[in-house]
């Protein structure tokens, strides 16, 4: 879905009298130097805002729009359309409609910046927040990382792309708290299962890398760049669920190529993990015993996030399909009928 769209159009484009409708009522943010001269003057962005969804203008030497179509086409940004003239279409009508002016056709907007969102359903928000963790101590590769506030970011200075992962639940409250957001008691609880993945195309994106005109991508190839992007951050990622460790180990000792009984000696020495620590383990193992465990584990799905003291829940792992997202309401709610 998009859950984000800036759209540009020339000043020239536009009528003259939606020219006056914009400056007859926007405000100005001036800069005034100590001996009274104006440094600058700029037009002062104005939301427009319903009960449910908001999107703000700028008029100046183009008009800028921006805002969630998601919001605009629905009662909520939790999902959406993916079709990019689809919600550029629904953002100008609501805009052409709250002013009463007639704005150039979609076609005429310049796109400079759209975010690609998927939400993902991993059955409970403990879930959600272990995905998150093993994303925070996972390396960014060439993607600069940092973390706050419970939200992973993935370059977010960059022009060009950004992308940022966080758990749609808890979100989902904090919208109702501010009066942001409305849902309905079931939604607000289905919403602790969502992780959401948002990707970012920036406006250099579009003057650069882009491969066609903006209006020709279909939902589709949208989606492909949300996946590619994403992919080698989180395509390995996954959460933690009950099963057999020991069964585990041993097939993956077999898939390595390796006996039963080192795959039993991996399990046995995963347990020394969750006893002692990994550094201490590794003190009284041999070297060749410890990465020969080490890789066993790891063809079992366990990750450094997994060799901590004390972690004895027995776990088995469910990965994270980023071809499969929950796409609505609907489908989640059948996801967690009873």
């Amino acid at each position: 879905m998009i859950d984000w769209l800036t759209l540009r159009v020339d000043a020239c484009q536009l009528a003259p009298a939606t020219l006056d409708a914009f400056r007859a009522t926007q405000d100005r943010i001036t800069r005034i130097s100590p001996d009274g001269s104006v440094v600058w003057d700029i037009p002062a962005h104005e939301t427009i805002r319903s009960d449910s969804h908001q999107i703000t203008v700028r008029m100046g030497a183009d008009l800028s729009i921006k805002g969630s179509p998601a919001r605009v086409m629905g009662k909520d940004n939790v999902f959406g359309s993916g079709d990019i003239v689809a919600c550029a279409q629904a953002v100008l009508a609501f805009v052409s409609q709250n002013r009463g002016v007639t704005l150039p056709d979609y076609s005429c907007w310049r796109v400079t910046r759209v975010d690609i969102t998927h939400n993902y359903d991993l059955d409970n928000l403990a879930a959600v927040r272990q995905a998150l963790h093993e994303l925070e101590v996972t390396e960014g590769g060439r993607y600069q990382k940092q973390t706050h506030a419970g939200t992973v970011y993935w370059s977010p200075r960059s022009a060009v792309r950004s992308g940022k992962v966080y758990a749609k639940g808890p979100h989902m409250e904090h919208q109702v708290r501010t009066g942001k957001g409305s849902f309905a008691e079931d939604e607000l609880r289905l919403g602790q299962n969502l992780l959401r993945l948002e990707l970012s195309l920036k406006s250099q994106f579009w003057r650069e890398h882009a491969v066609k005109n903006c209006w020709q991508y279909t939902e589709a190839e949208l989606n492909r760049l949300h996946a590619d992007y994403f992919s080698p951050l989180v395509g390995t990622i996954e959460v933690l669920e009950v099963d057999n460790i020991p069964a585990k180990c041993v097939t993956a000792a077999r898939q390595l190529g390796q006996s039963e009984g080192q795959g039993m000696g991996a399990y046995r020495y995963w347990v020394v993990i969750q006893q002692m620590g990994l550094e201490r383990a590794r003190d009284v193992t041999s070297r060749a015993s410890h990465y020969r465990y080490l890789r066993i584990l790891k063809q079992a799905g366990f990750g450094y996030a997994d060799f901590q003291a004390r972690n004895v829940t027995p776990l088995r792992r469910k990965p994270i399909i980023l071809g499969e997202p929950v796409r609505s309401w609907d489908e989640l709610r059948r996801r967690h009928v009873a």
